[in-house]
């Protein structure tokens, strides 16, 4: 399916997206904060894609390194999550570019909001040119208030440009 919009609508702002909320009928589905670009590695702009029927935030690395965390994307359940709760989290994304040689490699996470920023579940995805889902699947640890559970997407592993046009998560239910 390359149009991302029969999964919801999508809007962004200047460095930011909104989020997609879709039917997973494995799952009820979570709000999802507005995420934004962050990192003095990257620099980020809102561009229209035909492909998507709308607007995608396009991220470009500037250095990369063993830190691939120094850039990237984040977007924050906004509700509380209990403890044993079971999160997928869907990212709609694609390489715009990426250096010569190089593959496109990105690390999806979900974390804790709060330093050290506890990864919880961490993915690694090789992108292509074209618009994919890529998925992850976690188990928030304890109970968490609305705004500190955090789906990351770190790009700094190498100079790329990734585009990403949803979030989206799903509470999955407890586990065990």
């Amino acid at each position: 399916m390359n149009k991302l919009m029969k999964l919801g609508g999508i809007g962004i702002a200047t460095a930011l997206f909104a989020t997609v909320a879709f039917a997973d009928p494995a799952g009820k589905p979570l709000k999802v904060s507005t995420g934004k670009a962050y990192g003095t590695k990257q620099t980020s702009s809102v561009i229209k894609d035909p492909a998507v029927d709308g607007q995608v935030l396009r991220v470009a690395v500037t250095e990369s390194g063993q830190k691939h965390w120094l850039a990237g994307i984040n977007s924050l359940i906004g509700e509380k999550v209990k403890g044993g709760t079971k999160v997928r989290a869907t990212l709609w994304l694609r390489v715009a570019e990426t250096e010569a040689a190089k593959q496109p490699i990105v690390y999806a996470a979900i974390q804790d909001n709060d330093p050290p920023r506890t990864e919880w579940a961490k993915q690694k995805f090789t992108l292509t040119d074209r618009w994919a889902p890529y998925v992850i699947e976690g188990i928030v640890p304890r109970d968490m208030p609305a705004y500190k559970v955090n789906i990351s997407l770190h790009i700094a592993a190498t100079k790329q440009t990734v585009d990403v046009a949803s979030i989206a998560a799903v509470n999955l239910g407890p586990t065990g």
